[in-house]
């Protein structure tokens, strides 16, 4: 018996049927401050997907991005970077031209910055996406769908972009390629949003307070 019970966002909560369901505490992962620090790195890429990359929602994800937005874009250049790349990822890509992928780093933040945006077309899987808010700490906007957004509660057009068809993920990517007042907007407001609301410091502020109830 658990005398408090904590979950990482509201639409997990949501999913788990139990008697105690609402009395589950709210309370999402945060971004430690050194995140927020200025690096000096070069834009080499469009996109960048990042993650664990044995994850099946995440293998979806770039399997969709393969499939059915690069071909709409074939002069963009994708990164992809993370742990574990399966066997059959690596087979997939070894023939394309305009995809690189890393594999695992020693830090993340220069695979974050590399890119121009942090492209998340998550199809599957719940949870809160650290890589859309790390992405946004850094100042690279972000563009996922509402399936990842659901659990970050960002604002569309403000601080990240928002799309869940084929048409709309193209449209946000050539919009906020040559865009640059909205590209610099996002920018600077998900820096801001992810402070405010995601700061480990705050959560762990409010998870005390909880506790104490």
């Amino acid at each position: 018996y658990f005398e408090f019970k904590t979950i990482i966002s509201k639409q997990d909560r949501d999913y788990i049927s139990h008697p105690d369901q609402k009395k589950m505490i709210v309370m999402p992962n945060g971004i430690d401050d050194y995140y927020f620090e200025s690096l000096n790195v070069e834009k080499k890429y469009d996109l960048v997907f990042v993650g664990n990359l044995n994850y099946p929602p995440n293998i979806d994800a770039i399997n969709y991005l393969v499939k059915e937005i690069l071909p709409s874009l074939p002069h963009l250049k994708l990164l992809i970077s993370g742990a574990n790349p399966s066997k059959s990822l690596l087979l997939q890509l070894a023939s394309t031209t305009n995809i690189t992928i890393t594999g695992w780093v020693d830090d993340i933040r220069g695979s974050y910055l590399q890119g121009k945006i942090l492209i998340a077309p998550m199809q599957i899987g719940t949870g809160m996406q650290n890589k859309i808010l790390e992405a946004m700490a850094l100042g690279v906007p972000s563009i996922t769908t509402t399936l990842a957004n659901n659990a970050i509660m960002a604002k569309h057009k403000e601080s990240i972009w928002v799309a869940d068809t084929k048409e709309s993920i193209i449209l946000g990517i050539e919009t906020l390629l040559s865009d640059e007042a909205l590209y610099e907007k996002i920018k600077g407001n998900a820096k801001e949003f992810v402070r405010e609301r995601y700061n480990w410091n705050t959560i762990i502020q409010d998870l005390s307070k909880s506790i104490q109830i």
